[in-house]
């Protein structure tokens, strides 16, 4: 029971520091986002990711049909988003999947 409550400690605690640094760096993160969204590949992502988990082949295909980039352009995209924490990349090999964060 102690851990519970030491849990539910910490997790206030990181969301307290999570506040802060939302109202210290409001512009930055606003001015991260409006660069991000502005790029039409990185906004498909972020639509296709924002729900669930999505495979990165669909992901992948998706984003390619909405935007038509190539492969390529979508792979560093990807990379770069996954880099900024934007969205997560979950599994490896080819069980890779993405998710977006609570980032921008």
């Amino acid at each position: 029971m102690g851990s519970d409550r030491s849990s539910g400690l910490i997790e206030a605690k990181l969301d307290t520091i999570i506040a802060i640094l939302n109202l210290v760096y409001r512009d930055q993160i606003g001015q991260a986002r409006s660069e991000i969204l502005s790029d039409p590949v990185s906004a498909a992502i972020l639509e296709f990711t924002s729900d669930h988990e999505v495979e990165a082949g669909a992901l992948q295909e998706q984003v390619a049909s909405a935007t038509g980039q190539s492969k390529r352009t979508i792979q560093r995209r990807l990379a770069a988003l996954a880099a900024q924490r934007v969205i997560a990349q979950l599994g490896s090999g080819s069980n890779v999947r993405y998710r977006r964060t609570d980032l921008v």
